[in-house]
């Protein structure tokens, strides 16, 4: 129990003002040992001053008033287009052809070109926007069956480019999973290095949260004021709080509703510890970290290692294919399939790997972290503990004191 705390305890029986309460989420004693609460940055760090007259002043209980907050939502409304004629009517979805003629548009050269540059895996022809409109393209296996009996048996100068298309398409094998595999491949750079770059920035912020000297110090000032505040409740008996508590500053106001515990707690920090109005710059990480979903980080790590599994089975197909069609005729010369997949999968495989270790180790970090905050990795996630860390810092740097507040002319 701090010092304030013992002071409150003994003058429990003396006359005084009921006080408003924080309302804040109490660490039991008994998981205090480990935490920042007991560390040396907080135990041996000197306490202040408290205005206890000024806080009884501004926070003693009186009438408030509510205010009523309203919500309102936006719908969006999307039309559908309407279906245009197509001359494989009878066969194929005329939307779909449709819309395969639009797509198609984008494309700038020769619709030969394009099929020979699928089958070479050509990343300077194709372009990730234009992989993706194949994906769409690529006929389904329905509309493959359908395709097959009528090559060869057409005019194609009586087909639409869409048509011609699809009819080239379905001579290419497995073209479904070589868009897949080519897709792929073209975004894995992007998506790996924006994945190291959120764990790195997790571990950092682990890191600068554990080993800040001043946010302890603040900590330390918020568990007096909220001593005192508290002292007729059951809330009183603490010595620690979780960081969501620092939410509720704002919310307890004074006496004058211009004023809230944010207002008392930084006139007293910038009046008598001006040094900790600065505790901020010691956590540059901490905003990012504050928008970085751990959960998605592993889902995305999970599908990484999934799409990897799923490659790896797709190049034993098609090296048992490629073999088989090598004993009766050889395989069609600008296929470039294997070799170029299956050395992308040997160094993606490295590289996931790489990554995988990186978010154990921010588990790690963040479980240790947790626990030295008294929190329960598990119930809150480190997306919501910086996030809580990172408003309150935002409120607290933003905050201006009026020039008669800090006199104490007014918030009385």
């Amino acid at each position: 129990m701090s010092a304030v705390a013992k002071r409150i305890q003994e003058g429990k029986n003396m006359a005084r003002k009921k006080m408003r309460t924080l309302h804040w989420s109490i660490i039991p004693k008994d998981k205090l040992g480990e935490t920042v609460w007991k560390a040396p940055e907080m135990v041996d760090s000197p306490g202040i001053d408290l205005d206890t007259n000024e806080l009884e002043s501004m926070f003693s209980l009186s009438p408030d008033k509510k205010a009523k907050g309203e919500s309102k939502q936006e719908e969006k409304k999307g039309g559908i287009r309407g279906k245009k004629h197509s001359p494989l009517m009878e066969l194929l979805n005329l939307q779909r052809v449709n819309n395969i003629g639009i797509l198609l548009s984008q494309f700038k050269v020769p619709l030969e070109e394009v099929i020979g540059a699928i089958w070479r895996m050509d990343e300077s022809a194709l372009s990730l926007e234009n992989l993706k409109a194949l994906r769409y393209i690529a006929p389904k296996d329905d509309e493959i069956k359908i395709l097959r009996t009528v090559v060869g048996k057409l005019d194609m100068s009586l087909l639409t480019k869409a048509e011609r298309f699809l009819l080239m398409l379905v001579e290419v094998p497995r073209l479904s999973q070589r868009l897949e595999s080519f897709l792929w491949k073209r975004q894995f750079p992007t998506l790996l290095a924006e994945l190291a770059a959120d764990t790195a920035c997790l571990l950092m912020a682990c890191d600068e949260v554990k080993t800040a000297k001043k946010l302890p110090q603040i900590l330390k000032i918020v568990l007096t004021i909220g001593q005192v505040l508290n002292r007729d409740s059951y809330l009183f008996n603490s010595d620690g709080f979780k960081l969501e508590s620092l939410m509720r500053l704002t919310e307890t106001k004074g006496k004058n509703t211009q004023f809230t515990i944010l207002h008392f707690l930084k006139k007293e920090v910038q009046t008598k510890k001006e040094h900790l109005l600065s505790f901020y710059d010691e956590l540059p990480n901490v905003e990012k970290a504050s928008k970085l979903c751990m959960e998605h980080i592993i889902m995305e790590v999970q599908k990484i290692k999934k799409d990897l599994t799923q490659l790896e089975r797709e190049l034993a197909v098609r090296k048992e294919e490629k073999d088989k069609l090598s004993a009766e005729q050889p395989p069609a010369p600008e296929d470039h399939y294997c070799e170029l997949m299956g050395a992308f999968f040997e160094d993606a495989k490295l590289q996931f790997e790489r990554l995988a270790g990186q978010v154990d180790s921010v588990l790690a970090k963040w479980n240790e972290l947790a626990r030295f905050y008294g929190e329960d990795a598990d119930k809150a996630p480190p997306q919501q503990f910086f996030s809580c860390l990172h408003h309150f810092a935002h409120q607290f740097h933003s905050l201006k004191l009026p020039a008669a507040f800090l006199e104490g002319k007014v918030g009385k």
